[in-house]
């Protein structure tokens, strides 16, 4: 596998070999809530490939991944417009779910936000002034709050060799790092006076 950068993108192309593992890890470390936003476009989705954008626990001290907990998005299969949530806490089974997505083959922009509570993934058409297009909430399970995370940009090959090679190539990629900050909003208390409504 390769990992390039040209222009404002990074390209990380996959290789042929049965189930090897290429990545990039983040330097920095982040807790929840969080958001992630990239933007993505896959030159292929073939058989024994998958591709991950996720975020994965990691020890404090080592900064070394603990196979603990985990929320991301899978791309794998044929299927230009599927993706898979991916979520897991504490070390148990990954809770995988395959849902539609904006296309991998054009210019989509996708999002990973986990809360306390849930955790939601989106998909939308980038550089558009479209709302969100597909939007997707899990609340069992939901990775561990306490926990220090780490971005992870992931290839990873089947048992079986893959036909050829795919290249997924990201535009961008953003992390915010937050606090949540509870707020009264008085007004919104089903009131239909215009002059107290929420715009």
């Amino acid at each position: 596998a390769s990992i390039t950068v040209a222009g404002d993108s990074v390209a990380i192309t996959s290789g042929i070999t049965a189930y090897a593992d290429t990545y990039l890890l983040s330097v920095d470390t982040f807790t929840i809530p969080f958001r992630v936003a990239f933007g993505l476009n896959l030159s292929q989705r073939i058989a024994n490939q998958t591709f991950y954008v996720e975020a994965v626990s990691v020890d404090p001290v080592t900064g070394v991944p603990d196979g603990k907990n985990t929320i991301g998005l899978a791309f794998d299969g044929t299927t230009a417009t599927s993706a898979k949530s991916r979520v897991q806490n504490g070390g148990n089974t990954i809770v995988e779910t395959s849902q539609t997505f904006p296309t991998s083959a054009g210019s989509s922009l996708y999002e990973i936000e986990p809360f306390s509570d849930e955790s939601w993934f989106h998909g939308m058409t980038a550089d558009s002034t479209a709302q969100r297009t597909n939007s997707y909430r899990k609340h069992s399970p939901c990775p561990d709050p306490k926990a220090v995370y780490k971005l992870r940009i992931r290839w990873l090959n089947g048992g079986t060799a893959p036909a050829s090679t795919t290249t997924a190539t990201l535009p961008f990629i953003v992390l915010q790092d937050y606090s949540e900050v509870k707020a009264d909003i008085t007004a919104g208390r089903g009131i239909s006076v215009a002059g107290q409504g929420i715009y």
